[in-house]
């Protein structure tokens, strides 16, 4: 479960998440990220991802690493 939430007059994104998977945990996860609001930079700019970056976050690999078989 992610809750997002604005506080500190706007200044600030408040993001608390809760894992519960008793597979994997023995009692619920939780954690909480705060973001500051830094002055204002512009536009966001969009960044692509792994499948449509023909970059490859410019380590200029070619083509991108796969794994011979899942490593789970």
């Amino acid at each position: 479960m992610e809750r997002f939430r604005i506080i500190d007059s706007g200044k600030t994104l408040e993001v608390l998440i809760t894992v519960d998977d008793p597979d994997a945990f023995n009692r619920p996860w939780s954690a909480r990220q705060r973001f500051r609001r830094v002055a204002d930079r512009g536009p966001l700019i969009e960044e692509p991802c792994a499948e449509n970056n023909f970059t490859y976050f410019g380590f200029d690999v070619l083509p991108v690493p796969t794994a011979d078989r899942p490593d789970f």
